[in-house]
């Protein structure tokens, strides 16, 4: 319905990867958290509407395989900008940027933080889950 989602960033990243040697064989380990950094912008009745936001992801670590991309799901959590979800907060002119609720559960859609989205290759955190998946595969080949 006109709308975009794209990453900006990724912040707070937290963690250990390391090699290990096991009854001879090689072993990757890791276990990572880092927060992935959102634009949201779509048509609204009144003109272009843009929010930003984070998907906090939690608990990717080896222990999840490495099959495909769907296999690394780890736990999501979505937070949008303080200014979207709570405009009694800002200046009284600032109430419009309050998130509707089907622009809401639009950019939830979109979004794809969940795992029955990941795993249905569906939304923005399946590519993220995607990019993932090739860290852990170049990991497995360092």
């Amino acid at each position: 319905d006109g709308g975009h989602v794209r990453v900006t960033g990724c912040l707070d990243i937290e963690g250990f990867a390391s090699m290990v040697m096991t009854r001879g064989e090689r072993r990757h380990l890791f276990d990572l958290s880092l927060a992935v950094m959102f634009e949201a912008s779509w048509l609204a009745d009144h003109g272009k509407m843009a929010m930003e936001g984070r998907v906090n992801l939690e608990g990717l670590c080896s222990e999840l395989g490495s099959g495909t991309p769907e296999d690394i799901v780890c736990g999501m959590d979505v937070d949008f900008a303080t200014d979207s979800e709570m405009p009694g907060k800002n200046h009284r002119l600032h109430i419009e940027t309050a998130l509707p609720p089907v622009q809401r559960t639009k950019l939830i859609a979109a979004l794809g933080a969940n795992h029955h989205e990941v795993i249905s290759r569906r939304g923005l955190m399946y590519l993220v889950h995607r990019r993932l998946w090739c860290f852990v595969h170049d990991f497995a080949q360092t």
